[in-house]
């Protein structure tokens, strides 16, 4: 009787669990925010993320006949010190909808017009994933994963998550050979539904860490170029400089590296105020602190 027992309240269980699967978690269309960090295999086993960020839904735009949520990557401190980046940009990144009644995300990356298919939470054993940059897979598995109280469809062992996207990030492709995207968290309305490291952004651009014995950069504001030097330590050719500004976009650069100096030229770039990353790609020295351009 006890085995009875067990065997039905497994069969309602799966049976539960099946009916929630059958009904569909749209995509949100506003109030969610994407976590996600990307690096290199070096970078996570060194305790350095290459890049955290996250996708913001900041209000709706039109695009041709259809209505779509605006997608903007806010990036975290800390980005870009530790190998290279793969997916440039910061800001707004693109626009997505969602048909639900053939349950399909589409994205309009920014700058173009042409809508891509990004997501299909309709797909069967056999298909490809769809899209430029998360598909190219085949789907070998179909099954459900418990968010907050209810089953959501997942596709490839977890990889796709209805309602949510890809567990590498929102438009991240999967981790493929030192590549390792991941999505940290995934919050609508200020509810937490996926959660796999921490949530908050790391200090915002604008949180300067570096010593000051690290490093000199001089003049303060820069008008045509301005000077940076690491402490006792001359500065090899493997190094790498990048400029972001407020909204953590990366601005273009030219810069002359000396024996023991980079000489950065800032006479093209707008007066305003910008945060320098600098580092040595040989033996890791890191420099980040506030520019000042008038």
């Amino acid at each position: 009787m006890k085995k009875l027992f067990l065997i039905v309240c497994l069969c309602l269980a799966v049976g539960v669990a099946k009916s929630q699967t059958d009904v569909y978690h749209p995509f949100p269309d506003s109030n969610a925010i994407w976590r996600v960090d990307w690096g290199e295999a070096y970078c996570y086993n060194n305790s350095h993320p290459q890049a955290h960020y996250q996708y913001e839904m900041q209000g709706d735009t039109l695009i041709g006949i259809y209505n779509y949520h605006k997608i903007v990557r806010v990036l975290g401190y800390g980005s870009y010190v530790c190998g290279p980046y793969y997916i440039p940009g910061a800001g707004y990144m693109g626009a997505i909808r969602q048909d639900t009644s053939l349950r399909q995300v589409y994205f309009v990356p920014k700058d173009t017009a042409q809508e891509q298919l990004l997501y299909d939470f309709n797909l069967s054993i056999g298909d490809t994933v769809p899209g430029k940059f998360i598909g190219g897979a085949i789907v070998q598995s179909i099954d459900s994963l418990l968010i907050g109280s209810t089953y959501r469809k997942t596709i490839n062992f977890g990889y796709i998550i209805e309602g949510i996207g890809s567990t590498s990030g929102l438009l991240e492709p999967p981790s493929q050979l030192e590549l390792t995207p991941e999505l940290k968290c995934f919050i609508q309305d200020s509810i937490h539904y996926y959660l796999t490291g921490p949530c908050e952004l790391p200090d915002i651009v604008f949180e300067y860490f570096s010593d000051e014995n690290e490093g000199t950069l001089f003049p303060q504001p820069a008008t045509d170029y301005v000077i940076f030097r690491f402490a006792g330590y001359h500065i090899s050719y493997k190094v790498m400089v990048a400029l972001f500004d407020i909204v953590g976009q990366r601005i273009s650069l030219q810069y002359e590296i000396e024996n023991d100096f980079i000489r950065i030229n800032t006479s093209g770039i707008k007066p305003g105020i910008y945060q320098l990353h600098v580092q040595e790609t040989t033996t890791q020295k890191k420099y980040f602190n506030k520019l000042i351009i008038q």
